[in-house]
């Protein structure tokens, strides 16, 4: 849910490190984001298919695609490696 910005913690805002903006469906398809637009999220660092095998962990509702709040999951987690 979308929240003004004077509601996002000081602290939480000095940890952004990667910002996704889609307003258009140029990253994502109909809002969700592949395993292969991860993939590209990450600088391709991690290679599709390894991004592929960790789709099911995030996706909680199934759709096989990751929405925003899968995707931030996936991508912090991931990022780490």
């Amino acid at each position: 849910m979308m929240k003004a910005l004077a509601e996002f913690p000081a602290m939480q805002r000095r940890q952004i490190r990667n910002v996704l903006c889609d307003i258009d469906d140029t990253l994502t398809s109909d809002g969700r984001l592949t395993a292969a637009e991860i993939s590209k999220a990450l600088d391709n660092r991690i290679p599709e298919t390894e991004v592929a095998k960790h789709i099911p962990r995030f996706d909680t509702d199934g759709d096989k695609k990751l929405n925003v709040d899968e995707a931030a999951e996936a991508i912090k987690s991931m990022a780490r490696k």
